[in-house]
């Protein structure tokens, strides 16, 4: 489940959004996330900043941050590479 708000000026474009994960056990991650770039055929190219905010379950007390990098490919689509690091209540970091 996300929401999201985007702003658009010709080609560019600017979003946040607001993301909820949620596993077969139930259990959620919650992440915010910004992101810039632009569009040519339909496609996004950019990269973006999230946040690991909290998590339910197991996954209460879960922080984290990370980058993705967003290519458009020839179909429309878009090829993501994301790096991060993240780490639950009482554990180390983890990548």
């Amino acid at each position: 489940m996300f929401s999201e708000h985007q702003e658009i000026s010709g080609n560019h474009v600017k979003l946040w959004r607001v993301y909820v994960e949620t596993f077969g056990s139930g259990d959620k991650i919650f992440y915010t996330y910004q992101a810039t770039g632009t569009v040519k055929d339909g496609a996004f190219s950019g990269g973006n900043k999230y946040q690991v905010t909290g998590g339910t379950g197991k996954l209460k007390g879960i922080k984290g941050s990370g980058t993705c990098k967003n290519t458009g490919t020839a179909d429309g689509g878009s090829e993501y590479t994301c790096t991060g690091e993240y780490t639950l209540a009482g554990a180390a970091a983890a990548k």
